[in-house]
Parts: C-alpha cells; sequence; structure tokens
C-alpha cells in the first residue's frame, strides 16, 4: 500500500492537448469588446435623462450586459479547448510582439501613475498606490525584456503588477463606492477584477503554478471587458485600460508548440 501511494505522488499531472487556437478567445474577445462599446456609447448618449440617470429597461444597457455575460460564457467554454499545459517556456516562448506589448503596458502604467502622484488631491493610499504602480511599471518592462529571449523571469515580475492592480481597484472603488448609480462604473469594476485575476494567474507560471486555461480566460475576460469600459474611463483609467488590453491580448500565454510525432 505504501509503494501504491508513493507511486500516485511521483505521477505527474495529465497534460490535455490544445485543440483551439488562442487566436479565437482574442477574437471573441476583441469583437465582443468592440460591440460592447457602441452599445455602451449609445446608453451614455440615449440612455440617460436629464439628471445623468440611467432610464429605466433600457434596450442598449440591457443589451450592453447580454453580449458581454454572453461574450465571457463563450470565453468560458473555448477557454476548455487550449490545453493544460503548466511550464513556463511552453506558454511563454520568445515573442517579439508580446515582449513589445508588455513594455508598452509598463510604459502606460508608469506615466499614470506618474500623473496621479503629481495631482494635489488623493489621500495615502492613493499615492501608494501610484509608487507600486511605478514599481510594476518596472517589472512589467523587466519582463518585457526576457520576453524577447524566451527566458524566465525572477518570481517576483508577475507579483508586482498583480499587488499593483489590488491596491488599484480597492482605491477605486472607494471613488466609486460614492457614485449611486452603479452603471456608471460597473464594467471598469469589472475589467479591473478580471485583470487582477489574469495578472495573478499568469505570475503563477513563473512561480511553477501556472493553470493555462484560468490565465486565457480571465486575460480574455480582461480584454472583452475592458474593450467595452473604454467610453467611461478618465485619461488615467484610459492608460490602465489599454495597458490592460496590450498585455493580455499580446502578453499573455501562446499556442502551445506542436507535439512531434514519435519515432517508429
Amino acid at each position: 500500500m505504501k509503494k501504491e501511494a508513493a507511486e500516485v505522488k511521483k505521477r505527474k499531472p495529465v497534460r490535455r492537448k490544445q485543440t483551439l487556437r488562442v487566436l479565437y478567445l482574442q477574437l471573441l474577445a476583441v469583437i465582443g469588446g468592440v460591440i460592447g462599446t457602441v452599445l455602451h456609447r449609445m446608453v451614455l448618449q440615449y440612455g440617460m435623462d436629464e439628471k445623468e440617470l440611467l432610464i429605466p429597461n433600457c434596450p442598449p444597457y440591457l443589451a450592453l450586459w447580454i453580449v458581454l455575460l454572453g461574450g465571457l460564457a463563450g470565453l468560458a467554454i473555448l477557454s476548455t479547448k487550449v490545453g493544460t499545459e503548466s511550464g513556463y517556456k511552453a506558454n511563454f516562448p520568445a515573442s517579439i510582439p508580446a515582449a513589445a506589448a508588455l513594455v508598452a503596458t509598463g510604459a502606460l502604467f508608469g506615466v499614470s501613475s506618474v500623473m496621479t502622484l503629481l495631482e494635489k488631491s488623493g489621500d495615502g493610499i492613493h499615492k501608494a498606490g501610484s509608487i507600486l504602480g511605478l514599481v510594476a511599471a518596472a517589472a512589467l518592462v523587466i519582463w518585457g525584456v526576457y520576453r524577447i529571449s524566451g527566458k524566465k523571469p525572477a518570481q517576483w515580475l508577475g507579483l508586482a503588477p498583480c499587488a499593483y492592480l489590488v491596491v488599484l481597484l480597492i482605491d477605486h472603488f472607494r471613488m466609486w463606492g460614492r457614485d449611486p448609480q452603479i452603471a456608471d462604473y460597473c464594467f471598469l469594476l469589472l475589467s479591473y477584477v478580471f485583470a487582477m485575476l489574469a495578472s495573478f494567474h499568469l505570475g503563477g507560471f513563473a512561480l511553477g503554478e501556472g493553470y493555462r486555461r484560468r490565465s486565457l480566460f480571465y486575460a480574455a475576460g480582461t480584454v472583452l471587458l475592458s474593450v467595452a469600459s473604454l467610453p467611461t474611463g478618465d485619461l488615467v483609467q484610459t492608460l490602465h485600460i489599454v495597458g490592460l488590453i496590450l498585455w493580455f491580448l499580446v502578453g499573455g500565454p501562446a499556442d502551445l508548440p506542436k507535439e512531434k510525432n514519435p519515432e517508429l
């Protein structure tokens, strides 16, 4: 019995083959996000009364929720077909476009953090989040350099952006909590939640705890929600959103390498 138990512990987890390209998740996320953006603009233009309150049973608003929830459901289904390989090198091969996306996201996070630090308003959490944003920006740039060669980065590089997004979400939610109308910020809130979860799972690959399907679902979900949220963000939030779209659309897990046919 002891021998059998030891053998079970030594067994490696089953790796399921990829039967669907990552491109299809990305296309669904982008197309759904663009449709969401159009509907979101219609809500802002035609779905508000003179007091800037949402009209009851607003058709574009209901359609927006249907598109986003349907898109997330579709991404959840498609993500079950992308394989379960958890190795860092298999998911993050050498890629100049991915490296450029990470560097661009780091630059956008850095600019937005500097802009926030220069604001006269804001308490300690607000400023601390901006400082952490500079750390996250540097981590993403360094991670981008590693992506050029496909080498595995230091473990903290994946954790710094996740920590920044957690603090950013807390800071933003304090501001959004003063707004009595959830429709004003609900899609931005969801995009930040998905971004936090996506960055957490992406950072896990460097720790040897990567989950490919979850990472791709949350990454694509972030793109979907972020594109749909573009009409409501201010300048700083727009910089964040564009950075998140670039990072999770181009800099996330790639297609798995094709398995070689065994030699006869």
